[in-house]
């Protein structure tokens, strides 16, 4: 409700009731399909295999597993509101006070020196330095999600007055040079591909590619004019948060001999199995992550579910009982963020004709303090740069930059939406 008041007066309209189903009659409509008989089934109007059941709300999401089980904790997060900044205390005392709430679980539950993926902490502990706001600090469990939602702002968080300024943006980044070497990206995707299992016959199926060069045969030079005009800029993409239709959610169940199963919406179960496996540091057969439907996710469920999956996880061990998790959507879009801002350098040359005959990109992009889905982000950005287009010469480099903020995501065609923009934009400018 707070965040709905705050609107400006141009979107006040959202605060406005809907009509009510009276006055909302359902309605029925046909849809004709032209048939054509020699390329069927091409062309036939074939449902898809589960639009009934969507359509009629009877699709089981994973937030709907809630339903199957008594006795179910709800578990909030507590995340941080500041960047690059010292954590003094945590004090869960005002909390554990309120109606319903049965535990926060910090730093201390989790086993020690145990983190997520890519030396990740769950949760942020006093006297480390937090990078980012919307990282992870405690967990509030209660009875009910409305009582441990509400038990969040009791937790008593005392900072270090801030130093240096957080790095929240990619002109600073560039300004202090924040960045991740090609090398340490490939060690991101290689890292990615063995915990997720994604090898073939041995041979890790990603193809880590941060910058290409291509020149045109001989064949083709004989064609080409010499340059006569050029063009440069720089075509600045912003970020997109995520907007899915289920925020991240997990239900995490304790089951015999010391082992969990999961219903949670991922895109990638084997990779938040073993980032589980990691942090509890219990055996991977002991961990079972069921997946039926992911609830949206385009690139936003493929690493950023692990931490409330995690979360819900150590709880159901510590407590021996369900538990449930499903973030609020501000609190989703503070710890997942989305697609990444890149700035887009180019110099372009071409003919008296307007042929392009020589085009040179540098991508600078914004990855947050982890660059782990921006790696491949960025390796797909740089692979699709060259769009539909024919430049005889043509490169094309990335360079990926730090920040005080929370790690990018991939978020659907990610890095290629970027790169095609600018493609276009160059060939504007041409024309």
């Amino acid at each position: 409700q707070s965040l709905l008041g705050s609107l400006p007066e141009c979107s006040t309209t959202a605060l406005e009731p809907f009509a009510t189903a009276a006055a909302r009659p359902a309605l029925k409509a046909v849809q004709e399909y032209e048939v054509h008989q020699d390329v069927k089934p091409v062309s036939e109007a074939v449902p898809k295999l589960t639009a009934i059941l969507s359509t009629s709300g009877e699709a089981i999401y994973p937030s709907d597993r809630l339903a199957d089980q008594a006795g179910t904790i709800h578990g909030a997060f507590v995340i941080s509101d500041r960047a690059n900044c010292k954590l003094l205390a945590l004090d869960p005392k005002q909390a554990l006070a309120c109606p319903g709430v049965i535990d926060v679980l910090t730093a201390a539950d989790v086993p020690r020196g145990a983190t997520l993926q890519f030396d990740e902490p769950l949760f942020y502990s006093a006297g480390e330095v937090v990078p980012c706001e919307g990282g992870g600090l405690a967990f509030v469990l209660a009875e009910t999600a409305t009582e441990a939602a509400a038990a969040v702002s009791k937790v008593q968080l005392t900072w270090e007055s801030p130093g240096s300024a957080p790095i929240t943006n990619l002109a600073e980044a560039k300004q202090y040079s924040t960045f991740i070497s090609s090398t340490e990206r490939d060690a991101m995707l290689s890292q990615l591909a063995e915990v997720g299992g994604l090898r073939r016959r041995g041979v890790p199926l990603h193809r880590a590619c941060f910058a290409i060069s291509k020149q045109a045969v001989k064949s083709e030079e004989k064609q080409t004019v010499s340059m006569s005009h050029e063009v440069h800029g720089v075509v600045k993409s912003g970020g997109q948060l995520h907007f899915y239709m289920e925020p991240q959610t997990t239900l995490a169940r304790p089951v015999e001999d010391g082992g969990l199963e999961l219903w949670t919406g991922t895109q990638f179960p084997a990779f938040t199995q073993l980032t589980i496996v990691q942090l509890l540091g219990i055996p991977a057969h002991k961990v079972n992550v069921k997946v039926r439907r992911v609830g949206g996710g385009f690139g936003g469920k493929l690493t950023r579910n692990c931490p409330l999956a995690a979360a819900c996880s150590l709880a159901a061990l510590k407590w021996k009982r369900p538990t449930f998790g499903c973030n609020d959507r501000v609190t989703d879009m503070r710890m997942t963020q989305g697609r990444e801002q890149v700035d887009a350098n180019y110099n372009a040359s071409y003919d008296d004709e307007g042929q392009l005959t020589h085009l040179a990109f540098e991508m600078d992009t914004d990855v947050g303090h982890i660059g782990v889905d921006a790696a491949g982000d960025i390796a797909m950005l740089v692979q699709f740069s060259d769009n539909a287009f024919y430049s005889p010469s043509y490169s094309c480099k990335s360079n990926a930059f730090k920040t005080h903020t929370v790690p990018r995501t991939s978020v659907r065609a990610p890095g290629v939406i970027q790169s095609i923009l600018a493609h276009e934009v160059v060939l504007e400018h041409i024309a």
